[in-house]
């Protein structure tokens, strides 16, 4: 039988330079000052040391507490490691880097906020890619500074000041998430009061107010005769929403379960305001017969590549730019608004065709009809006016 516990007390401090067995793999190693504990066993035929620490820092009786630790370990086939590894390991381990936080924030916001679509979700996260990412996407999340924060907003705080300040909102909510996670600790470095916003001019300082392109209303049945006949979902797409006046991401993802065509209405139920009615939209008999006329691949009126699901988001502008026209869906809605006004319809009908709020909280709080059928006749003209200049196809002719 092996002997064990060789060692005493007196001679960790006294021993001359060697390995200096204790017993069942525990060494004292001693090379001119330097005094440290090692635990040997074999792998494979091999030997393998395993570090304990300085013998100045761990005693004998630690040492051999260690060492059986050890031994316990290899007994049931563990892979047997230096506790300081073992400690870097689990530090490594419960240290979550910036970026591998985000897609769980994300899905929290989508939850908590109860975002309708996945535009709010792919904003974020194209945002947060581009711009934060490639400065601290691989830092651990405890390690990010306000410094950092700013080295990714100052660039393009002025430049692009809407799209900072997103970022500003988007950044800060991620941090908020990992405290709640029990990831991070301190104070948010992207937090905007008594933080950023001593070393940055407020948004509203530096943000331009720019207005959307639109096409004046006079144009928008040339668009449609330019449209009408084109094979193009995208086109289609396009006219259904210069008709409703709505917004992309409402009739890029309009299905047919939402077409009333026995009561002629849209009810879309994806909303700017997050309210929880949907938003109802008359539709004309031109309107529903031109409806009837496109092709049900899927449940979406207006299906993506390869006939699944729906068209991207940014498929209609993209269309009007190669066509050269140069204007912004939410310019288009502008468009509808001038047409309403010219016309002389009530200003709170055509308010609440673009789903917008009218008068203060005291009206809003009596006015709370859609006024859906009063808005019909509205957007009836409307339709007739956009349709009124089509041509007849080549093949009519």
């Amino acid at each position: 039988m092996r002997e064990v516990n060789k060692l005493k007390a007196s001679d960790v401090s006294t021993l001359g330079d060697g390995k200096h067995a204790d017993g069942q793999g525990l060494y004292l190693h001693v090379k001119g000052d330097a005094r440290s504990w090692v635990f040997r066993y074999k792998r494979n035929g091999k030997q393998v040391y395993v570090g304990l620490g300085s013998a100045y820092a761990v005693s004998l009786a630690r040492a051999r507490k260690l060492s059986q630790e050890l031994r316990g370990k290899l007994a049931t086939g563990e892979v047997v490691i230096s506790p300081k590894k073992a400690a870097l390991e689990k530090e490594k381990q419960t240290t979550v880097s910036f970026g591998e936080l985000v897609s769980a924030c994300i899905e929290n916001q989508k939850h908590v906020r109860q975002w309708r679509t996945e535009a709010q979700a792919l904003r974020w996260e194209r945002t947060i890619r581009k711009y934060a990412l490639p400065v601290i996407g691989g830092k651990p999340i405890q390690t990010v500074t306000r410094d950092d924060i700013l080295s990714i907003l100052k660039p393009i705080w002025t430049d692009r000041a809407e799209t900072a300040s997103n970022l500003q909102r988007y950044l800060s909510a991620v941090f908020v998430y990992a405290q709640s996670q029990g990831k991070f600790t301190g104070q948010n470095p992207a937090a905007w009061l008594g933080n950023l916003d001593q070393f940055l001019p407020a948004p509203s300082k530096v943000m331009r107010v720019e207005h959307h392109a639109a096409l004046p209303w006079k144009e928008i049945p040339l668009l449609f005769d330019n449209l009408y006949y084109r094979l193009s979902v995208v086109s289609k797409a396009i006219m259904f929403g210069v008709l409703t006046a709505a917004r992309a991401n409402e009739f890029c993802l309009a299905q047919w379960s939402e077409i009333d065509f026995e009561n002629g209405v849209w009810i879309c139920p994806r909303r700017k305001d997050g309210r929880p009615e949907p938003h109802r939209v008359p539709l004309s008999p031109r309107v529903l017969e031109w409806l009837q006329t496109l092709p049900r691949v899927n449940e979406f009126l207006f299906f993506g590549s390869r006939m699944r699901g729906h068209i991207s988001l940014e498929s209609p502008i993209k269309m009007l730019h190669q066509l050269k026209i140069d204007v912004t869906i939410h310019g288009m809605r502008s468009t509808f608004r001038d047409w309403a006004a010219e016309h002389g319809y009530d200003r709170v009908l055509a308010e609440k065709a673009l789903q917008h709020q009218t008068g203060n909280e005291v009206e809003q709080a009596y006015q709370r009809s859609d006024l859906l059928e009063q808005r019909r006749p509205m957007m009836e003209a409307w339709a007739e006016f956009c349709f009124s200049q089509i041509k007849k196809s080549p093949e009519q002719e």
